[in-house]
């Protein structure tokens, strides 16, 4: 081989290794359940648990418990700041709830089911949000602060969304501080679509 055929050779390996050690970005995760209405742009993939009809505890948004099958999933994203150890926690409920179920809620109830979420917590600054859409179609959000056991400052929110036949429940927690994380809420906020059944 020719000097600069091999200079060239040597060259284009390194080129290659080196495109091969570079982390490639991280993509962002849109979860929807098989059976949902709505979805959400989550920073990574959330783990996910079905809840059976035989689920030990109780279960929400709907009236009677069926005898059989799945009645939807709680997905979980946890994520740590590297840096300061603060923490972003996300979960979110999927229920097939009935149609009957829906149109019987009103802001009301659905402020009763933000107010339960937060029950066992002190929470300060507390703001209920209602929007009435038409029929099933609503949405109610619970925001507000909490001091934890390390003296950070939390933010909480809540969003209850329903649709022709099913609820999401969205919860989310994070250090109030963390720019990052405050920015990463928004877009997650901001991501939330209602996109009916298929």
């Amino acid at each position: 081989m020719l000097p600069a055929q091999k200079f060239f050779t040597v060259l284009a390996a390194a080129g290659i290794g080196l495109f091969l050690s570079v982390p490639s970005a991280r993509a962002d995760y849109s979860y929807i359940h098989n059976d949902g209405e709505y979805s959400v742009t989550l920073p990574d993939a959330p783990s996910g648990e079905t809840i059976w009809y035989d689920h030990v505890g109780d279960i929400p948004f709907i009236e009677e418990r069926p005898k059989f099958g799945s009645l939807g999933e709680i997905a979980s994203m946890r994520r740590t700041d590297a840096v300061t150890g603060d923490s972003f926690n996300i979960d979110i409920t999927f229920i097939k709830s009935g149609r009957d179920y829906l149109l019987g809620l009103d802001e009301k109830d659905l402020s009763a089911l933000l107010e339960k979420e937060y029950a066992n917590q002190t929470i300060e600054n507390k703001k209920i949000s209602y929007s009435p859409g038409t029929g099933t179609l609503k949405w109610g959000t619970f925001t507000g602060f909490s001091v934890d056991r390390n003296n950070n400052l939390m933010f909480h929110s809540c969003h209850i969304l329903t649709g022709f036949e099913t609820v999401t429940m969205i919860k989310i927690a994070f250090n109030a501080e963390n720019e990052k994380f405050g920015d990463s809420y928004q877009k997650i906020k901001d991501s939330i679509k209602f996109v009916g059944t298929k």
